[in-house]
């Protein structure tokens, strides 16, 4: 069973959505509900985005629990979320989104599916208070929408953007934007951001290692790969041909113990307008 079993609960999904976006101040730019999972573009103004999508689900879950006379979960593990670079990126996520009912089989033109915001974003029926149209449209006019259904009706060409969309990246965008963005995830908080999040933008294992000379320096690189850039300890072992036994001892012994590199160039790796893409 999915977690829409009617368009009831798909009514009852995109009112509490509304009141969501009402009260944590967020943008959304996109939405498509489907059977089992649900995709939203959105914007955050503030940074309580688990917040937002902890209570959507909750209050959904909690509902549609008392209305199928159901106990238990409704929505289960975490939700995917993927940062993405505007520029680029933002317009082809959006047509990505709203062609999912069309790509699922579940209608043949994307004008058929009533759960998606295409209908209200090309001008076919009234924009409801919950979806921000102004980043795809701008100023009202036919015109704008009638572009819009053309960039629709083109499709999602094969590429980079969309296999990004496809995958389980965690951030969409130019390496400069991975690079900026490194220090502001690193810092968030464990239970906010997935240690993959906290990972984006890193350098490859290839480019860590690149220039070790000695014993001291490739202990050093072990504790970086592992501290700061979340590297997996079977990762850099199998990476650099070390037992695993060792790369786990060296980094549990901790800088203090390994001391800095002899060579100071070396391991100097530079630390790197957001939306979001959310498939739950």
């Amino acid at each position: 069973m999915g977690i829409y079993c009617d368009d009831v609960d798909r009514g009852r999904f995109l009112t509490i959505l509304e009141s969501v976006v009402e009260r944590y101040r967020i943008e959304c730019h996109a939405y498509c509900l489907m059977s089992n999972h649900y995709h939203l573009v959105i914007r955050t103004l503030e940074p309580n985005l688990s917040s937002a999508i902890q209570y959507l689900n909750g209050v959904y879950a909690q509902w549609w629990n008392r209305r199928h006379k159901r106990v238990g979960h409704v929505l289960q593990g975490r939700f995917k979320g993927q940062l993405m670079q505007r520029e680029g990126y933002f317009l082809e996520a959006c047509r990505y989104v709203v062609l999912n009912a069309v790509r699922a089989g579940l209608v043949k033109q994307v004008e058929d599916w009533a759960w998606s915001s295409y209908p209200a974003t090309a001008g076919l029926e009234p924009r409801p208070q919950l979806l921000t149209t102004s980043l795809l449209l701008g100023p009202p006019s036919a015109r704008t929408h009638c572009d819009y259904r053309a960039f629709i009706a083109a499709g999602v060409p094969e590429s980079e953007v969309t296999a990004a969309l496809r995958s389980d990246a965690p951030l969409i965008g130019s390496d400069a934007f991975a690079a900026e963005h490194r220090e502001l995830i690193e810092q968030a908080h464990p239970t906010e951001v997935l240690r993959r999040d906290r990972a984006i933008g890193r350098p490859t294992l290839e480019e860590l290692f690149a220039e070790v000379r000695d014993k001291r320096t490739r202990n050093f690189l072990i504790l970086e790969a592992r501290e700061r850039f979340h590297y997996r300890v079977s990762e850099i072992a199998r990476h650099i041909s070390l037992h695993y036994g060792t790369v786990s001892r060296i980094a549990a012994a901790g800088h203090a113990a390994v001391g800095e590199p002899q060579d100071p160039t070396v391991a100097k790796i530079p630390a790197p307008e957001i939306s979001s893409r959310l498939r739950r």
